[in-house]
């Protein structure tokens, strides 16, 4: 009964974050979130973060300092603390940690996204959630159509290289996480194509389903299908609207179906070791049918928009829509199971299918079919065993690589992440790291719950859901482009189910203190920027053989971060090629002081000595990681 009269308050105060500090507005705020580090490949590497966390950092500052009315319910104030206190946690793993610098370098990651949520949060206002989710659902169209074009046209826009996997993965980086970008879109075009809206804005999101379900398709990740399905069954069980979004889904099924059929079906496209001419001519032969098949969806929610306007169905026909579905689904599984011999035999083959070797072959459509986990049970088994080795605290932030590469028992892989998000903060945060992972990414959904009758709400809970659920098997939380858009969409949550009785306004005395709080992060986050900067360039150096160059960027990484080990690393080897070994010696001596567990740092001491210091040397680095093929020589 309140949540009315705030709305209105909140329509009157529209001097929100983004829409009034600089020009921007909500919609800008939530493209510039999905697209600011996505084309440095996704953000995933260390010379993104610090530049990231200081922009969300600055822009919150701002907002802060602007006139207006700034509100933040109760909710919003525990998913901020939870966010917080994960950071708190995760730098508080350094006095326990088995690898200092790897734990820093996730304080560095992870204050990326406490830096956003404070921005978003600060900056979205109830009013603005329909602007901000334009806004993401641009920002991942356009990262589509840019990952999409490289693929018809790859004779004009990035680089051609048809056998290491030839899976879509420009500009992320990793094909996953642009599959799961895409999938997350997908739900966010139905959603908000779905919604009693303009017809106009309705049309343009129904047209970018095509392009985001093509390049989903190019990406050849069946991760990303299981979440795109799985975030489908939140809106239909969340939504009350249950009709309007069948038949929106339905309106736009046709021109989708036509988009995967044209990807799945263009051979040099979709098969490894193609030829670039091959390719080329694919690519400019299908770009003008999806062309078309994009105005196709546009004009497709354009009638439904005038259908809809006509004939408006009633509350019992939305109930039996929702009755008919669940019986559909369910009845269309039984027979399934029954078809496919049974449940004891579709569980059997479905167990030994995900155990299996993944498909191979050059048709990468096979893939999609797969129900291999691709190695990742090895993967979750090891960070279930670095949970059980360290079940109160954990091993400590960015641990697993080191615990895995130890304890491994197949030299076929090697992994930095454990490809779940819950059970590597288990493992290396231990129960009160996952307990506050669970708590910040679970309050957006507890808050879609309870606003569950609005259509934004639907829309932007699908696209969260499918993160949370791609999150178990996969390293998302690793590519802040991805994360990121999952932090705005639950924050859009929050923001949506805001209530005036939970919303406290901070006062001029509050916002002056939170801003001057920030001096220190953003201190932080400009050494973060140069130190960062200054590593990958010394390594850069090192590997052009440019060794002067590369020894004067270490030593300057070094001051600026001097827990972190690779800069004095790249020293070391800059010194080995000088011939000063002595030297060397001692350099990477302090490095393993820093991080005494890294495996490469050992190995690089057993070059850099003689005697039986090399050997100590050498059989530590291959106590560390026994199965690397450096050994088996």
């Amino acid at each position: 009964m309140v949540a009315e009269p705030y709305a209105v308050l909140e329509d009157r105060e529209r001097l929100g974050a983004f829409g009034h500090v600089r020009g921007l507005s909500p919609a800008m705020a939530g493209f510039a979130t999905v697209i600011g580090v996505a084309w440095a490949n996704g953000g995933y590497f260390p010379t993104s973060w610090g530049w990231a966390a200081l922009a969300f950092l600055v822009a919150a500052v701002a907002v802060l300092a602007a006139p207006g009315r700034i509100a933040v319910a109760r909710p919003e104030r525990v998913f901020l603390g939870a966010v917080a206190g994960l950071v708190g946690w995760t730098a508080l793993s350094v006095v326990w940690s088995a690898s200092v610098p790897s734990t820093v370098a996730e304080v560095e990651r992870t204050l990326v996204y406490l830096a956003a949520a404070l921005a978003l949060v600060l900056a979205v206002r109830r009013d603005a959630v329909a602007r901000v989710l334009g806004g993401v659902l641009a920002g991942i169209t356009a990262v589509a159509l840019y990952g999409l074009a490289t693929r018809l046209f790859p004779e004009q826009l990035g680089s051609f290289d048809p056998v290491a996997g030839y899976r879509l993965a420009e500009p992320l980086g990793y094909w996953n996480a642009l599959g799961l970008l895409c999938a997350m879109g997908s739900l966010l075009a139905v959603g908000l194509a779905a919604r009693r809206a303009p017809r106009e804005g309705r049309a343009l999101a129904g047209a970018a389903l095509p392009v985001l379900v093509a390049t989903l398709h190019f990406t050849f990740s069946r991760g990303a299908w299981v979440a795109l399905a799985a975030g489908l069954a939140a809106m239909l069980l969340l939504g009350r609207d249950r009709l309007r979004l069948v038949a929106t889904a339905a309106a736009l099924a046709p021109a989708s179906v036509v988009a995967v059929a044209l990807a799945s079906r263009a051979h040099a496209l979709t098969h490894a070791q193609s030829s670039l001419a091959a390719a080329a001519g694919e690519g400019q032969r299908i770009a003008p049918v999806l062309a078309l098949v994009t105005l196709l969806a546009a004009i497709s929610m354009l009638g439904l928009a005038e259908l809809q306007r006509r004939v408006d169905a009633g509350p019992a026909a939305h109930r039996a829509i929702g009755v008919a579905l669940v019986a559909g689904a369910l009845v269309a599984a039984g027979v399934g199971v029954l078809l496919a011999g049974g449940p004891g035999r579709v569980a059997h083959d479905a167990y030994a299918g995900f155990t299996a070797p993944p498909a191979k072959g050059p048709d990468l459509n096979r893939r999609v079919l797969s129900l291999s986990s691709d190695g990742r049970t090895a993967l979750w088994t090891a960070a279930w065993q670095d949970a059980q080795a360290h079940p109160l605290l954990g091993s400590g932030a960015g641990t697993y690589e080191g615990y895995f590469d130890e304890h491994r028992n197949t030299s076929a892989l090697t992994v930095r992440d454990a490809h779940s998000l819950y059970l590597e903060t288990l493992a290396e945060l231990g129960p009160v790291g996952l307990a506050l992972v669970l708590l910040a990414l679970g309050l957006p959904l507890v808050a879609a719950v309870r606003a569950r009758r609005d259509g934004l709400v639907v829309a932007a809970a699908g696209a969260y859901a499918a993160f949370l659920v791609h999150a178990a098997w996969d390293w998302d939380w690793e590519v802040p482009a991805v994360t990121l858009t999952a932090l705005a969409l639950g924050v859009a949550l929050l923001a949506r189910a805001r209530r005036q009785e939970s919303a406290a306004t901070l006062s001029p005395r509050m916002r002056m203190g939170l801003a001057s709080a920030l001096i220190v992060p953003i201190a932080f986050a400009c050494v973060v920027v140069l130190g960062n900067r200054a590593t990958a360039s010394a390594q850069s150096a090192a590997a052009a053989g440019q060794w002067p160059r590369a020894a004067a960027e270490a030593r300057t990484a070094h001051r600026l971060a001097p827990w972190a080990a690779d800069p004095l690393r790249s020293l070391a080897q800059a010194r080995m090629a000088g011939g000063d070994f002595t030297g060397a010696a001692a350099t990477l001596r302090s490095a393993i002081r820093l991080d005494p567990r890294n495996w490469a740092l050992w190995f690089d001491l057993s070059v850099a000595t003689s005697g039986a210091e090399r050997q100590q040397a050498l059989d530590r680095a291959r106590q560390l990681n026994p199965l690397d093929p450096v050994f088996w020589s």
